[in-house]
């Protein structure tokens, strides 16, 4: 099985490089519902803009560029059909961003689906060969990793994703008779939370006593984020407050405690609306694993100091794992690795499944190797799998240093308050389909 956005990115990726030689940056492609095509590629807008400084390539424009790669695309390839270009907003098309919206060609779908299904058609073979396995014998424990929100940041549109598909593979596998464990791996510890408590600290000085009413998070979220970045008195406050809680200061974890109950009330009414059954163990729950993990692995020489840091190479891969900051600090990569031993060894979990965007397919891809060189898990026992999906990107309209219009597309950035909250999300939702029923009704 390969995968359909690689194999479509290296045929458009070598299409740009035959309009721009000298291009090394990687080509995106996404898959995209859409009557009219299948997937899209941003990478045209991405590349403009990127070598703006250095002329773009020789290219006026992203619609010259968007063309060029279009037209270099290989007639003879097996997978495109054709290839539309399509302007991002309404503006001057000499000014804008262009998308590749790409069609796949039929007889590509046709060999893909004829794949799975003998692929499929294999699988089944060898599981009625294997006649002596008892039924019991082939349920497995399942352990689902999704929807992973962060406390004190409101739940948004980027966690729709997530949070949809790993419910529907849980309860496929539920389905089938597997012992399924829903896991919500949310942030709730990190440097962020010296900062959330002293602003608690600012304006509920009597928060261990007296509960605040905090009707909005996310905004107490980006006002202490505001205040960390301006105030230097506050930062050190903050960066105080981080050695305190990690310390097991009774005030500092009094008001972590708070945080997280407040954010999980708020998390809950969304997995109500959307009726989501999952376990909350966050990255907290890791935290006394991850100091003894790293002093295992340095005694047996799987970890290294590199530049002061406490790193873990796996093979193939220049980019180490970095387990331990060159600051003494731990990280997603800590966290994750004592989470992957975790769930292999003390979950007892046959086969452990990751859903995440697909800008953390690399970070996955190192921890799975990791987990093994460091014998966290055993491949041939325990089946790990990363289902990405593609990001949920937002448009920003802005204007340079000359006042020009720009426009840029990005990831969502929460602590800048640009993300669509969730809740807002599906009350939208709710309210167009009573009005869609509403119009039926009327006519």
């Amino acid at each position: 099985m390969i995968s359909i956005p690689k194999h479509l990115s290296q045929i458009i990726g070598k299409a740009a490089r035959k309009a721009m030689p000298g291009l090394t940056d990687p080509v995106s492609v996404t898959a995209e519902q859409n009557k009219e095509w299948d997937y899209v590629c941003p990478s045209a807008m991405k590349f403009f803009n990127m070598h703006k400084k250095k002329g773009s390539f020789g290219f006026a424009s992203c619609l010259d560029m968007a063309k060029a790669i279009a037209e270099n695309i290989d007639a003879e390839n097996n997978a495109i059909e054709k290839v539309d270009l399509a302007q991002i907003g309404k503006g001057d098309p000499s000014k804008s961003g262009f998308f590749l919206n790409i069609t796949l060609k039929n007889s590509f779908i046709e060999n893909q689906v004829r794949n799975v299904y003998l692929a499929q058609k294999v699988e089944l073979a060898q599981q009625q060969d294997d006649e002596e396995n008892k039924e019991e014998d082939k349920k497995q424990r399942v352990i689902v990793d999704f929807s992973s929100p962060n406390i004190a940041k409101n739940m948004h549109v980027g966690h729709l994703r997530s949070t949809i598909q790993g419910d529907s593979i849980c309860r496929v596998f539920e389905f089938l008779g597997h012992d399924v464990k829903r896991v919500n791996h949310v942030g709730d510890w990190g440097t962020q939370f010296g900062m959330l408590i002293a602003e608690l600290d600012d304006n509920f000085p009597s928060f261990t006593t007296d509960k605040p009413e905090i009707a909005d998070l996310q905004t107490f979220y980006q006002n202490a984020k505001k205040r960390f970045d301006a105030e230097p008195e506050f930062k050190e406050r903050a960066h105080a407050n981080v050695v305190k809680l990690q310390s097991g200061d009774a005030h500092c974890t009094d008001g972590w405690k708070m945080l997280c109950a407040l954010s999980r009330v708020e998390f809950q009414k969304i997995y109500d609306r959307l009726d989501i059954n999952v376990e909350e163990v966050g990255e907290s729950f890791y935290n006394p694993m991850l100091a003894p993990m790293i002093e295992e692995l340095l005694e047996k020489k799987i970890a290294v100091e590199n530049d002061g840091a406490i790193c873990v190479f796996v093979p193939k891969q220049k980019v180490p794992l970095i387990i331990r900051k060159s600051d003494g600090g731990f990280n997603y990569d800590t966290t994750d690795m004592a989470c992957i031993r975790y769930r292999a060894n003390d979950l007892k979990g046959d086969r452990l499944i990751y859903v995440t965007d697909i800008g953390q397919e690399f970070h996955f891809k190192l921890v799975f190797a990791g987990g093994i060189k460091a014998d966290f898990y055993d491949p041939k026992k325990t089946q790990v799998n990363h289902m990405p999906f593609g990001m949920v990107l937002q448009e920003t309209i802005g204007e340079d240093k000359d006042g020009e219009v720009s426009k840029k597309v990005e990831k969502i950035k929460t602590r800048e308050g640009k993300s669509v909250k969730l809740a807002e999300l599906l009350d939208e939702a709710k309210n167009r389909a009573i009005k869609m029923f509403q119009d039926r009704m009327e006519n």
